[in-house]
């Protein structure tokens, strides 16, 4: 009966943050920017700023970072429309030369693969799919934005409530300390190596001329934070969109740069 009551539960929780996803998604997406920022916030202080210079010059950073984000996703996004029926001709005309290939070296292709996996339109669909899903994230920037700042702004103040709930000792604040500082030696790192992965991943991209290079790349960035599937996650669509156009070789590049560089 218990285990009755806490699956049902759990469907309920499940169900509930469903519907509260359009919520959900841009506070989550604050509390990720609000964990990579944090490193930020303490070096700041270490450097000798006061607590409100160190979460202005925070806020700013994150504020500039966020714009450039949303102009590079919504120019992609824009471009990658009033070009789609250049793509779509592409993909078949690689599906052309795919399909001559394996005839010519008695390669037998079911006949459903040839008709519906690799329709260009479900294809593009697809492509669609996905900078609909980061543009549409990015459209509550505003909304992601004001919840960073309160969480830093929270952040900037919890050593002081820490010391007031504990009644004035500093045993807890240590300890506190001690976690906060591992967690940011922790994301600090993982910052640096996505940034570098990402950065790496957009210039290789580029030299190859695939396009919305520097989208990929910041794709890599942040999927980097997913561990063991965030980077292959991240290559699929930079190395699919490489096969359409530059051609087979620059794709095959392309996968090898992610290797490479991950």
């Amino acid at each position: 009966r218990d285990v009755l009551v806490g699956m049902a539960a759990l469907v309920i929780i499940v169900a509930g943050l469903k519907a509260a996803s359009s919520l959900m998604i841009p506070f989550l997406t604050a509390a990720f920017l609000a964990v990579i920022c944090s490193p930020s916030l303490q070096w700041c202080r270490r450097k000798g700023l006061s607590a409100p210079l160190s979460f202005l010059a925070v806020a700013a950073a994150a504020t500039i970072v966020l714009i450039g984000v949303a102009a590079v996703v919504g120019s992609s996004v824009r471009d990658f429309a009033s070009n789609i029926d250049h793509y779509e001709s592409q993909l078949g005309e690689r599906k052309g030369e795919l399909m001559q290939w394996a005839e010519t070296r008695g390669i037998e292709i079911p006949q459903e693969w040839q008709s519906q996996s690799t329709d260009p339109q479900r294809v593009m669909r697809f492509f669609g799919g996905v900078m609909s899903s980061v543009a549409g994230l990015l459209s509550n920037a505003f909304l992601v934005l004001l919840t960073l700042i309160f969480i830093l702004l929270e952040a900037a103040g919890f050593s002081r409530k820490l010391i007031a709930i504990s009644g004035g000792t500093t045993e807890r604040l240590e300890r506190a300390e001690r976690i906060v500082s591992a967690v940011n030696h922790y994301v600090s790192i993982k910052t640096w190596v996505s940034l570098l992965t990402g950065t790496i991943i957009a210039l290789w991209l580029w030299i190859l001329k695939v396009d919305y290079a520097v989208l990929w790349g910041l794709m890599a960035f942040l999927f980097n934070f997913v561990p063991n599937i965030g980077s292959i996650i991240a290559a699929v669509p930079a190395v699919l969109l490489a096969l359409i156009d530059p051609g087979p070789t620059a794709a095959l590049y392309a996968a090898g740069g992610y290797v490479v560089v991950n």
